[in-house]
């Protein structure tokens, strides 16, 4: 311990450096340009910036709070905000073809991509991340018609986040929604081709013990491991070798702009019926 410490003094700054009279100003543009670039020197994400930026300043902040800092350093200093990219490119992501035939590829990889269609399903038909799925439950749907669009309402998710990141000492750990309070809820439409999946699905291996409907062959959870193994093996087997090329092939299961748009605005004439008491 006393070695890292004496390494601290050794290599790093004290705070009150930064409100030095003219060296403090160049201090903090030499810290706000090194959270811009990565590791090897080279321009960061805008959004990696930016949630650095915004960290370093609630340090500097809190600074300010317990009286280590007389004002913040931050806003001494003009610096631009990087734009982040807002809009998805139709060019990475699979479209409705693609995606059909990439889940015909699933269901052909054995009893495992069986049980993954409707999984890979949710993500392309209903926008779902892999940390929404895996937490699907019977509950959550809410209706499954035939031939026509269904619909779930999402109430929690499992992120990753590695067993020694989490309170319960497992790889996932359930919360509320991302960017959502506590008990809130989302309702999401179901595509008619996901409806007919999610039927099938549940009709030939029903649910978990706690009514998740995407588990293991064994009862257990879905692992990340074994659906990217799948993943992968079924873009192989699913694209031709000129769209292997393209910029799709590294793409996601988010799905095409249409269908999202389609989705918002169903979504947006169920909310209003509910409110004049029509849904």
């Amino acid at each position: 311990m006393a070695d890292a410490i004496q390494w601290l003094h050794a290599n790093t700054t004290t705070i009150t450096a930064l409100t030095e009279p003219g060296s403090g100003v160049v201090l903090t543009r030499a810290i706000l340009a090194r959270i811009s670039q990565t590791k090897d020197g080279k321009p960061a994400a805008a959004n990696t910036t930016n949630r650095k930026r915004m960290v370093l300043n609630n340090a500097m902040e809190y600074a300010c709070e317990i009286g280590a800092l007389p004002s913040n350093p931050l806003k001494a200093v003009k610096w631009s905000k990087p734009r982040a990219l807002t809009t998805i490119d139709p060019r990475v992501v699979i479209n409705i073809d693609q995606a059909r035939r990439f889940l015909n590829a699933v269901e052909k990889y054995g009893e495992r991509g069986r049980r993954m269609k409707a999984f890979f399903g949710c993500m392309y038909f209903a926008a779902l991340g892999p940390e929404e799925v895996v937490d699907l439950r019977e509950e959550h749907l809410s209706s499954l018609p035939e031939g026509d669009w269904g619909e779930m309402r999402r109430t929690n998710a499992e992120p990753r986040a590695g067993s020694r990141w989490t309170d319960s000492g497992k790889v996932r750990e359930r919360r509320e929604l991302k960017h959502r309070a506590k008990g809130e809820t989302r309702p999401v439409p179901i595509h008619p081709e996901l409806c007919a999946m999610l039927r099938e699905h549940l009709q030939q291996f029903g649910t978990g013990p706690d009514g998740r409907i995407f588990i293991g062959p064994r009862g257990g959870q879905m692992t990340d491991r074994a659906y990217l193994k799948v993943f992968h093996e079924a873009r192989t087997q699913a694209f031709t070798s000129a769209e292997a090329k393209s910029p799709s092939h590294g793409g996601s299961l988010l799905p095409p702009a249409r269908l999202r748009i389609h989705m918002a605005q169903r979504r947006s004439t169920r909310t209003s019926g509910r409110r004049v008491g029509r849904a």
